[in-house]
């Protein structure tokens, strides 16, 4: 055998060993990364008096801190880090007994709560594992809303049905309703900044009430209520039995029927009229295709324009964001003048030592090892290295429209007065769609209550969703840090706070009455000639 042939053998047999090794290597660490979260979802059982020893419970603490310190994008945007430190610390000194699930959360939870950021989030393995079996296990039945004077009856899905719309709830259990809300949201709900007021949204949505009190409660069999009826200042009590999901959505759906339940699914956009006045509800920044929404936005605004309208109501009331650049674009129809959106866009770290605790370990091993993400693949390639500030940041000279407002629609903006419509659960791409309208439209009037979104940004983009090994808690991790560019005077720290702060009153909560929504009618409506608008 010719000695040239000879050598190209053997070079070509040392790769094949070297490529065997490393898909041997590749394969042991996805089959051992996959049984490890296999482990997780099989071996978990939901028992609330389950007690974990204190070596577990440090671990797991151990991961928790470390993963947060490690990639969170703005873990110190509003707890300095010394302050940070004292706190991690004094939770670890806790750690030196058995606890419960519960009992442990206790510890974590305001830890996650001093971030101040709304996207960072612990999961219950119960709800996420779908280890809760709420056919056996019944939950609290009302759905409340929650204002600045008191917590009212909106729908009772009750079996009793006693409480009408409207009915104020003093104590459930013995226990006073604002100091069982206020456990709840330091718990398990988050918002940005200082927005903690904004956080009683949270408390209107019937799937965080009625599952989080009854998982805080140790799911009971009844509950006591302590109440009063509208317009009546006797105290009375009733008792309500813990109901399953199915038997609860049932007495909802029979009594409080939705209009339109079988409309088409839409992009998050309607336009509707009250007499020349339009009304664009955005509910959303992530359903649909971008084409369908651009579409559905194009449409709406031909049509507001067709019509001649002047007053534009804009409803941004349930928009919690999705998407980035949806927001830019339902600006560009209010504003043609392009301008900077962030400030800054940038990651703490680009890779991590903790994916195998994550809840896709295939996926973010592989990211690491090769820097290209299965879904988000311009992630690495999108930043830079920022030694001075111990950060990588997003290239702005190569993407570019992340930070400035894109191409301009087809139709040309609305430049009539616009009453824009905002409420605690105004969130990440909702609230930056505020702060951009805020800063850069003169004559806008803001109606409703503080957005729980901060006014200056978020950390949110990608995250890792770890699940911790012994207790089985989520923890969802975001890892870029969006500042916007602005200039306005809104309290550091806090959400957008509207011009005109409006809740819902008693009365029209019994009544089905929208208080923001007419309030804002009145004001577009003293502005609109009362002549039919050009068709």
């Amino acid at each position: 055998m010719p000695k040239a042939l000879k050598v190209t053998l053997r070079v070509l047999l040392v790769l094949l060993a070297v490529g065997l090794s490393f898909g041997a290597f590749v394969g042991y660490t996805f089959a051992s990364d996959w049984l490890h979260q296999r482990r997780y979802v099989e071996s978990f059982t939901y028992n609330p008096e389950r007690l974990y020893p204190p070596e577990a419970l440090q671990e797991d603490f151990a991961i928790f801190r470390g993963a947060l310190e490690e990639s969170h994008g703005g873990l110190y945007w509003y707890t300095p880090k010394a302050a940070f430190d004292a706190a991690f610390e004094a939770a670890a000194e806790k750690l030196d007994e058995p606890m419960t699930e519960l009992e442990f959360i206790k510890v974590v939870a305001p830890l996650v709560d001093l971030i101040r950021d709304g996207h960072t989030n612990l999961d219950l393995p119960a709800f996420y594992l779908g280890k809760a079996n709420f056919s056996k296990q019944g939950l609290w039945p009302l759905d409340l809303i929650t204002t600045k004077t008191g917590t009212y009856v909106e729908y009772d899905g009750s079996d009793e049905n006693v409480l009408a719309p409207g009915t104020e709830i003093l104590k459930i259990n013995g226990r006073e309703v604002s100091v069982a809300e206020d456990e709840l949201l330091t718990l398990f709900s988050t918002a940005d900044g200082y927005a903690d007021g904004a956080k009683i949204e949270a408390l209107d949505d019937p799937n965080f009430f009625m599952a989080m009190y009854s998982y805080l409660e140790g799911f009971p069999e009844t509950f006591d209520v302590t109440y009063t009826e509208l317009g009546s200042g006797v105290v009375k009590k009733a008792t309500l039995r813990a109901l399953p999901v199915d038997r609860l959505n049932k007495n909802f759906d029979e009594r409080y029927p939705i209009e339109d339940a079988d409309a088409e699914p839409t992009v998050g956009v309607d336009l509707r009229w009250q007499g020349n006045v339009p009304v664009l509800e955005v509910s959303s920044f992530s359903e649909g295709s971008f084409d369908a929404y651009a579409n559905a936005l194009e449409s709406a605004f031909a049509e507001i324009h067709k019509r001649g309208a002047e007053q534009l109501v804009l409803d941004l009331r349930y928009n919690g964001g999705g998407s980035e650049g949806r927001e830019n674009l339902l600006f560009t129809h209010l504003s043609p003048e392009p301008y900077r959106k962030y400030a800054e866009v940038s990651v703490k770290a680009q890779r991590s030592d903790y994916l195998r605790y994550t809840e896709t370990p295939w996926e973010t091993w592989w990211s690491n090892l090769t820097g290209v993400p299965f879904i988000e693949s311009d992630f690495f390639y999108d930043f830079s290295d920022q030694p001075k500030a111990e950060r990588w940041w997003r290239n702005e000279s190569t993407y570019s429209s992340h930070y400035r407002i894109g191409d301009v629609p087809t139709s040309p903006p609305f430049e009539g007065q616009v009453y824009l419509l905002l409420s605690g659960a105004v969130f990440s791409g909702g609230a930056e769609f505020v702060t951009m309208a805020e800063e850069r439209l003169p004559d806008l009037i803001t109606i409703g209550q503080e957005t729980s979104g901060a006014y200056q940004g978020n950390t949110s983009g990608i995250y890792y969703n770890l699940i911790l090994p012994n207790t089985h808690l989520g923890l969802r991790l975001p890892r870029i840090k969006y500042r916007m560019a602005i200039e306005g005077d809104n309290p550091p720290g806090r959400g957008t706070l509207p011009d005109h702060e409006v809740w819902q009153t008693q009365e029209d909560i019994a009544a089905g009455v929208d208080t923001v929504m007419a309030y804002a009618l009145e004001l577009a409506q003293e502005q609109t000639p009362d002549v039919e608008a050009a068709r």
